[in-house]
């Protein structure tokens, strides 16, 4: 069952694809299995959301939510994300890579987040409260977060935000 999108998300949609200069939208897709939005697809992407996606969900959130996933599509995260699974399915026996591959999910997570900040600048706060938000739905959920805590928490750390730059 296709579900259309509501007209405001739709323009921030847009409007967030201008502000990350994205030259192409990715497709969104609603699936009652997806927790959390993601970005999927290396060659064509597409923005997957939960089916009741919208219910609770503030435009100021959303905003969030898309800054975050389109900001991944714009650093080329998926290519990354694509050659970092392909090393670990080929080197499955080895535990360090099973630990590498961890670790690139993070930094990739963390840059995201880093990129939103600097574009936020004292709106930050905003963002840090959307993402804490989403780690306490999913702790109710499912009794997990991906490290949503420390990424908040590093999101202010100066140090990690110059060390994250440099590289």
């Amino acid at each position: 069952e296709k579900k259309a999108l509501p007209d405001w998300f739709y323009k921030r949609l847009v409007r967030t694809a201008k502000k990350m200069k994205l030259e192409k939208l990715p497709a969104v897709v609603f699936h009652d299995k997806a927790v959390t939005p993601a970005v999927y697809g290396t060659f064509k992407p597409v923005l997957l959301l939960p089916a009741d996606y919208f219910d609770g969900l503030s435009e100021e959130e959303a905003e969030h939510v898309l800054l975050h996933e389109l900001a991944h599509l714009k650093r080329g995260d998926l290519w990354f994300a694509t050659f970092s699974l392909i090393l670990h399915i080929v080197y499955w026996f080895n535990p360090l890579m099973t630990w590498v591959h961890r670790q690139m999910k993070h930094i990739r997570e963390m840059c995201c987040d880093l990129t939103i900040a600097d574009m936020m600048k004292e709106k930050t706060k905003f963002y840090r409260a959307t993402l804490l938000k989403t780690a306490r739905e999913l702790l109710e959920q499912f009794g997990t977060f991906e490290e949503i805590f420390d990424r908040v928490s590093d999101i202010r750390k100066p140090s990690v935000r110059k060390n994250i730059e440099e590289h």
